[in-house]
C-alpha cells in the first residue's frame, strides 16, 4: 500500500509547519544538487523558513553570482527588445530609397516626410514660445537668425504650394 497524496494547503499548526519545512528543505536541496550535477546547470536557491531563517544553495560559486546572472540576462533581453524596436523605427524614418519602386510609394513617403516636417515645425514653435516666456527680461526679442530662418521656411513652404513651371 502506497502513501496517500497530501492535499496542498497551509499547515495551521506552527510546530508541524516547521517540521514539514525542515524535512522538505533537505529534499529540495538534494534535488537542486542532483539537477546541477546531472545536467551541468547553474542552480541558485533561496529559501526562508517560517521563522525567517535563510537557507541558500548555489551549484557553482555563490548564490549572488547566479542571481546577478539572472538579473543581467533579464536586462540583456530588455536591451535586445529595445534595440529591435529602435531598428524598426530607424527603418520607418530612414527607409532604403532604393526599395521605392512606384510613384505611389514615393508619394506616400513624401507625404510622410511633409507631415513629419510640419510636426517638427509646430514643436519648434511651441518650444520657442516657451523659451520667450521664460526669458527674464520683459521684452521679447527675435534674433536675426530666427527671422531669417522663418523667412526661409515660409518661402520653402510657399514654393511647395505653387505649381512649378519650366
Amino acid at each position: 500500500m502506497g502513501r496517500q497524496k497530501r492535499l496542498m494547503m497551509k499547515i495551521d499548526n506552527p510546530c508541524s509547519r516547521y517540521t514539514t519545512y525542515s524535512k522538505r528543505r533537505d529534499g529540495i536541496l538534494k534535488k537542486a544538487s542532483e539537477l546541477s550535477v546531472l545536467c551541468d546547470a547553474d542552480v541558485g536557491l533561496l529559501m526562508f523558513s517560517p521563522s525567517g531563517r535563510l537557507t541558500s544553495f548555489a551549484s557553482n560559486g555563490r548564490v549572488e553570482d547566479v542571481f546577478l546572472r539572472y538579473y543581467f540576462y533579464q536586462r540583456l533581453r530588455e536591451l535586445k527588445h529595445e534595440g529591435e524596436m529602435l531598428e524598426k523605427l530607424s527603418k520607418i524614418y530612414n527607409p532604403d530609397l532604393k526599395n521605392i519602386t512606384s510613384v505611389h510609394e514615393a508619394q506616400v513617403y513624401q507625404q510622410f516626410l511633409t507631415d513629419s516636417l510640419r510636426h517638427v515645425e509646430k514643436l519648434k514653435e511651441e518650444l520657442l514660445g516657451k523659451q520667450i516666456i521664460v526669458q527674464e527680461s520683459g521684452t521679447v526679442e527675435v534674433t536675426w537668425l530666427e527671422r531669417t530662418e522663418n523667412t526661409i521656411w515660409n518661402s520653402t513652404a510657399n514654393d511647395h504650394d505653387q505649381p512649378k513651371t519650366t
